[in-house]
């Protein structure tokens, strides 16, 4: 809301020299805005990391990148039982009774 008061020096604002320019404007708005596809480069890298017989390093790479990809509740859980064998989650779950 500030960059148009400032184009036009409304509502107490100081006009900006330049914040009429289209290309500015534009140009800003995607540097702050813009997609940057992290999130999605970051799911992609999380699905390629695979289970190999040691649960402890395959949550910490899947975790690592879910730092970035943001998945969480339910379909995180689901993304992670996914690429767990059935027989691994069962020994799992019988370990904690």
């Amino acid at each position: 809301m500030t960059y148009p008061n400032q184009m036009t020096a409304q509502l107490g604002h100081i006009r900006q020299q330049g914040y009429e320019l289209w290309d500015v404007f534009d140009e800003q708005a995607l540097r702050r805005f813009g997609p940057t596809h992290e999130e999605e480069n970051a799911l992609r890298e999380m699905l390629k990391v695979r289970y190999k017989n040691d649960i402890n390093q395959f949550l910490l790479g899947f975790e690592n990148w879910n730092g970035k990809a943001k998945v969480t509740g339910i379909a995180f859980t689901k993304l992670i039982r996914d690429q767990i064998p059935d027989d691994a989650v069962r020994r799992m779950s019988m370990d904690q009774e």
